[in-house]
């Protein structure tokens, strides 16, 4: 679902709401140098931005940014990956396991992660 336009940014978020994407590169380190140097709850320029430390939620990727959009609309992920709607009930198929995995799980009670 991630757009290719997105590729290559991630989004800064302010606790008010406001959404500041970004490309990685420069302006990103620059910006990532400014709060390894900030201590505690302050103010900073950033490209005619003032912003307060406090009020700076994270700098996310593309994918957390997509992810939390489908929760806000009411949608849920399963466990196998794949995004339902409020009331579906999951259907995903279950995945398949090799005879050495289904052996493993019949000694051991679980399945090998790799």
């Amino acid at each position: 679902m991630t757009n290719e336009i997105a590729k290559g940014q991630k989004c800064i978020v302010i606790r008010n709401g406001v959404h500041i994407w970004i490309e990685e590169g420069e302006r990103l380190e620059k910006l990532e140098a400014i709060l390894r140097t900030v201590e505690g709850n302050a103010r900073f320029q950033w490209e005619g931005r003032t912003i307060n430390t406090a009020d700076l939620v994270g700098i996310f990727l593309p994918t957390d940014m997509e992810d939390m959009t489908l929760r806000k609309n009411g949608k849920w992920q399963c466990d196998k990956g794949s995004w339902h709607s409020k009331l579906d009930k999951c259907e995903c198929a279950p995945q398949k396991y090799s005879e050495a995995q289904e052996e493993h799980f019949k000694l051991y009670g679980y399945y090998p992660t790799n």
